[in-house]
């Protein structure tokens, strides 16, 4: 798909990018919107990374957008909030190229900063969250956040809500992870890990939320629940949820040709599309692609 490049934010201290289709010197099929995008903050020997990565790069192919994607520091050796911090920074240098002045040609002249999204899986999908919140609190100059999809977060809290309840060994593992990835945490009600928790969550800083869930996911209920919590904050913006029948924790990873992943993709598809057709019916994209990052 000639339309849509991936790269790799690669080194926090600088613009170090690793292209999956070579030097980019030109963009002549116009502008596309921005998609950030994060996988797990921990290092999973039953997923690796750069299987990861391929399934994060057949997704782009059916979305309008330029993608850039995290390489941040992992736990357990860089506990959090290493990976909160670098992808911050990877989103301050992918901004940095909004007024056509950064290093990266093909950032400078093919990116829509006007309509930018955040996406991530699991505990990638934290990270995407937490970014999201950090743009509504600190209303960085250079782009817009559009909105945020979370596949499958990773999310938990001190009391079990749905089937935890009936899942003390599962709870009491997502638990023992958490503090592993980030053991100077309060505890499960850290509202770094429980949304719910957080004074500043009514100030997510997009108009739209996008959450997947897995319907036998240990997570599943999280996923739910955020949905409840943020609209009961008071945030005011579009937050739906879509789950996989059937289906487990980052099931698309595992299976991704499967009919669930195929429906889940196209979802995420349209979540993110709809904003660049809309841009191009009214003339108003100048060619642009909308964008997204962690």
């Amino acid at each position: 798909m000639k339309n849509t490049i991936a790269c790799r934010w690669k080194d926090c201290k600088g613009p170090q990018l690793k292209r999956n289709r070579g030097e980019i010197t030109q963009c002549p099929w116009g502008r596309r919107e921005g998609y950030f995008y994060a996988l797990s903050s921990i290092h999973e020997s039953s997923h690796p990374l750069e299987h990861g990565r391929s399934i994060f790069t057949s997704r782009i192919k059916q979305m309008e957008h330029m993608v850039v994607s995290v390489d941040y520091r992992r736990a357990p050796e860089h506990p959090l909030p290493a990976a909160y911090d670098d992808s911050w920074a990877a989103i301050k240098w992918a901004a940095s190229h909004s007024k056509g002045g950064g290093p990266e040609v093909w950032l400078n002249e093919c990116v829509d900063f006007d309509s930018v999204f955040f996406a991530g899986d699991s505990a990638g999908a934290n990270i995407a969250h937490h970014m999201g919140i950090r743009v509504g609190s600190e209303n960085p100059d250079g782009f817009k956040l559009v909105g945020i999809a979370l596949i499958h977060p990773y999310f938990g809290g001190e009391e079990p809500i749905g089937g935890e309840r009936d899942n003390a060994a599962g709870k009491a593992m997502c638990d023992k992870l958490w503090l592993l990835t980030c053991p100077t945490s309060s505890g499960s009600d850290d509202p770094l890990f429980n949304p719910g928790k957080d004074p500043n969550f009514s100030k997510m800083g997009c108009g739209k939320v996008l959450v997947c869930v897995g319907e036998k996911d240990m997570l599943r209920d999280r996923g739910w629940y955020y949905k409840e919590e943020l609209v009961k904050s008071g945030w005011g913006g579009v937050v739906e949820v879509m789950e996989a029948e059937g289906e487990n924790h980052v099931f698309h990873l595992i299976n991704p040709t499967c009919d669930n992943a195929v429906a889940m993709l196209k979802r995420l598809a349209a979540f993110m599309n709809l904003e660049y057709q809309l841009k191009s019916s009214r003339g108003d994209n100048n060619g642009r692609c909308l964008s997204s990052v962690l």
